[in-house]
C-alpha cells in the first residue's frame, strides 16, 4: 500500500483476501498491537466503537502516512467483535511513491471460513 491509502482500504484488502464479507460487522485497528486497547484504537467508519465519541477519527480518515509507521511495526486488526477475528499486520516496507492498487505480499496459512457452522437452508 502507498502512504496515500487509508486504513479503510487495508480493512477492505484483508476481507478480500480472506473471502470474508462485511455486512454489518464492526472492526477496529489497534496500533499498539494490543487487542481492545481503547488508547490505540482506530475504529471502523461504518460501525464506530461504542467507547469512542462520534467525533473520533475512523479508519476512513487515517492514511498510512498519518500513522507514522516504522519498519517492523506490528498492529492488530480485529473484525467482527462477536466472532473476534484477529489479524496481526506488520510493516515490511514503506513506499514513498503512490501505488494504484494495494497488493498482499504475504499471508500465512489458509484463510478460515467466516461462519463455518452456518448451513444455508433455502
Amino acid at each position: 500500500m502507498s502512504a496515500l491509502h487509508t486504513l479503510e482500504m487495508l480493512h477492505s484488502i484483508i476481507l478480500e483476501e480472506t473471502l470474508f464479507y462485511d455486512k454489518r460487522h464492526a472492526h477496529s485497528f489497534f496500533m499498539d498491537n494490543k487487542a481492545y486497547n481503547s488508547y490505540s484504537e482506530i475504529p471502523g467508519a461504518d460501525f464506530p466503537s461504542p467507547i469512542h465519541s462520534s467525533s473520533t477519527p475512523t479508519d476512513r480518515e487515517y492514511t498510512i502516512f498519518d500513522l507514522h509507521l516504522y519498519l517492523g511495526q506490528k498492529f492488530k486488526y480485529i473484525f467482527d467483535f462477536g466472532d473476534d477475528w484477529r489479524f496481526t499486520c506488520t510493516v515490511i516496507d514503506i513506499l514513498k511513491e503512490p501505488t494504484d492498487n494495494p497488493v498482499v505480499i504475504e499471508s500465512k496459512g489458509k484463510p478460515p471460513k467466516q461462519h463455518p457452522d452456518f448451513v444455508w437452508e433455502g
